[in-house]
C-alpha cells in the first residue's frame, strides 16, 4: 500500500513497528528500514514526501525496537561501545578462519553449498527485476542487495550474517520460476497440437520444480539439527575432566576450550594460549594439566612464525615437551562434526605426591594437628623483598579422616612474635576440601603470601595451623601448640 501511495498511517505505523522488532533480532537488519523509507518515497510524487507518515513509521521501529531489546535503553553506553567492539572486530581484527578480503565470493560459496538451486533461481530473479525495473522489484530488491555489500566489504565472514538476506533471495526465486514457468506455458499453448490446456498443470509444474530446489538446503537443515542434538567436543573434554581427572587439579585453559570445568572441583586458570609461558613453568608452578582447543590455537599453529608454528606442533602432535605426555584427544571427525579439537595434557605434577617425591623437592617437616593431619614437607624461596608475593608450599598427610572442612593459616611473625602478614587459604582452592581426604593421601599446595611493601628488612617467621572458617577454633598439634613454625623467611 505504501508504494501504490496509500497514506493510511496504520500501515506505516504497523511497518515500522515490525521493522524494529527484526533490527532488535540482528542488528545489521537496520537496512530493513531502507525498503520502507524508498516505498514511501516511490509510492508518491516529490510535493508529497513531507509529512507526518513516514516520521510516524521511523518512530513505531524505535518502540519495536524497545519492545525487542529493551535492556539496551538501560545500558546505553555499554551497548555503544560493545556495539563499536563489534564494528572494529568485523572490519579491522577479522576473526581466526574466518576472515578473508574477498568475502562477496566467500558469501557466495556459503550460499552455493547447500541452496544452489535456490541461490540460481534466486539470482534469475535478481536479474529479471532489473529488466522489468518495477518499483515493487527495487523496493524488495533494496535491502538484501544492500546488506549483501555491506557483509562483503567486512574482514569477518561468518555464514550466519547471510540469514537475513536468505527470505528475500527466496521471494524472487519464486518471481523467477513462476514468471519462467508461465512464460514457457504461454509460448506452449500458442501451439494448437500440444496438449496444454489445463490451468493446473503449470501450478503442479511450479511445485514439483520448488520441492526439487528446496530439498538440498531442508536435507542440510535435518542433518545440522541433528549434529547440534550432539555433544561438541567442548562437552565431551567437559563431562570427561569432571569424571576423570582427580578433584584438587590444577588447569591451564586456552580460551574456546572447557570453559564450564566446575571451579568447585578443580583450579582452573589460564585465559591466554598455552605458549604465554615456557613448558617447564607450568609444573613449576603447580599446573597438573593443559588444556588447548584448536578453535584458539588454530591461526598461530598455521599462520604465525616459524617458531610459534613449530612450538605449538610440540604441544598438538609431539614430541611433546620434557615431563609432558597426552592424556585425552578429542579430535574433529566428518561423521557427526563436534567442532574444534581439544587436547588435554599432562604436566607430569602428580595431583596427590608420593612421600618419596614430598623429599625430593620439599625441605621436611613433622607437625601432628590433633592426630588427624600432619604437614610433612614445605618449600619457599628463602629471601623476598618487600611488596613481593611469596608463594609457599605445604604438604600435608591425612592420618585420620578429618570429618571437618578446615582451613590453613599462614603467619608472617617478626622477632617479638607480632604478625605482619597472613594468608587464609582452603586446601586446593577449596576444590580438595580436608573432609574428603582420605588416610595416608598427600596433599600438595601453594599459597601466594604478600609482603606488605613498607614491611621492613629482617628474618622473620612462617608459622603454619589450621582452624574451623569462619572463626572456628583451631585445630591444635598434639604438643598442645596453636600453630607451628616451619623456617624463616629473609626480607631484605
Amino acid at each position: 500500500p505504501m508504494a501504490e501511495g496509500r497514506d493510511n498511517r496504520r500501515t506505516y505505523l504497523l511497518a515500522g513497528l515490525l521493522a524494529g522488532l527484526a533490527i532488535a533480532t540482528k542488528y545489521n537488519n537496520a537496512l530493513i528500514l531502507l525498503p520502507l523509507i524508498l516505498a514511501h518515497l516511490l509510492g508518491r510524487p516529490p510535493r508529497s514526501w513531507v509529512g507526518w507518515n513516514l516520521p510516524i513509521a521511523l518512530l513505531a521501529s524505535l518502540g519495536g525496537f524497545f519492545i525487542g531489546a529493551p535492556f539496551i535503553f538501560f545500558h546505553l553506553p555499554q551497548f555503544l561501545t560493545d556495539l563499536a567492539a563489534i564494528i572494529n572486530h568485523y572490519q579491522n581484527l577479522g576473526h581466526p578462519g574466518y576472515d578473508s578480503a574477498d568475502n562477496w565470493q566467500q558469501y557466495v560459496g556459503f550460499m552455493l553449498l547447500e541452496n544452489a538451486a535456490v541461490v540460481w533461481l534466486g539470482l534469475g530473479g535478481v536479474v529479471l527485476a532489473a529488466v522489468r525495473h518495477s518499483r515493487h522489484d527495487l523496493i524488495l530488491l533494496a535491502f538484501p542487495l544492500v546488506t549483501y555489500l555491506q557483509l562483503s566489504s567486512y574482514k569477518v565472514n561468518f555464514s550466519r550474517n547471510l540469514m537475513p538476506v536468505i527470505p528475500f533471495l527466496a521471494l524472487f526465486a519464486a518471481l523467477f520460476l513462476v514468471t519462467a514457468v508461465t512464460w514457457l506455458f504461454t509460448r506452449l499453448k500458442s501451439r494448437p497440437r500440444l496438449p496444454f490446456s489445463s490451468f493446473r498443470l503449470p501450478s503442479f509444474i511450479i511445485g514439483v520444480l520448488t520441492l526439487l530446489a528446496i530439498v538440498s538446503p531442508a536435507l542440510a537443515i535435518v542433518r545440522y539439527d541433528s549434529y547440534n542434538a550432539l555433544p561438541t567436543n567442548r562437552a565431551r573434554a567437559t563431562e570427561w575432566i569432571e569424571a576423570n581427572l582427580p578433584q584438587g587439579a590444577k588447569l591451564w585453559l586456552e580460551p574456546l576450550s572447557t570453559d564450564l570445568v566446575p571451579r568447585s572441583k578443580f583450579r582452573l586458570e589460564g585465559g591466554k594460549g598455552v605458549l604465554a609461558n615456557p613448558p617447564e613453568w607450568y609444573a613449576a608452578n603447580g599446573y597438573h594439566y593443559l588444556v588447548l582447543s584448536e578453535a584458539y590455537y588454530k591461526e598461530a599453529a598455521e599462520t604465525g612464525n616459524a617458531s610459534v608454528r613449530e612450538a605449538y606442533q610440540t604441544y598438538i602432535e609431539g614430541p611433546y615437551p620434557a615431563g609432558m605426555k597426552l592424556v585425552q584427544d578429542f579430535k574433529k571427525n566428518p561423521t557427526d562434526q563436534p567442532g574444534a579439537r581439544i587436547i588435554v595434557l599432562s604436566t607430569g605434577l602428580p595431583v596427590l605426591p608420593s612421600a618419596a617425591q614430598v623429599a625430593k623437592v620439599a625441605q621436611p617437616a613433622d607437625f601432628d594437628y590433633g592426630g588427624l593431619i600432619r604437614l610433612i614437607g614445605w618449600n619457599a624461596a628463602p629471601t623476598a623483598r618487600p611488596g613481593e608475593t611469596v608463594k609457599i608450599n605445604l604438604y600435608w598427610q591425612t592420618l585420620r579422616p578429618p570429618n571437618t572442612n578446615y582451613t590453613t593459616f599462614i603467619h608472617l611473625l617478626d622477632k617479638q612474635g607480632n604478625k605482619v602478614t597472613q594468608i587464609d587459604l582452603q586446601p586446593m582452592g577449596a576444590t580438595r576440601p580436608t573432609s574428603l581426604w582420605k588416610p595416608g593421601e598427600i596433599v600438595g599446595d601453594d599459597y601466594p603470601l604478600a609482603l606488605p611493601p613498607n614491611l621492613p628488612p629482617g628474618t622473620y617467621r612462617l608459622s603454619v595451623g589450621l582452624y574451623i572458617a569462619p572463626g572456628g577454633p583451631r585445630l591444635d598439634l598434639t604438643n598442645g601448640q596453636p600453630a607451628g613454625v616451619v623456617g624463616t623467611l629473609i626480607v631484605g
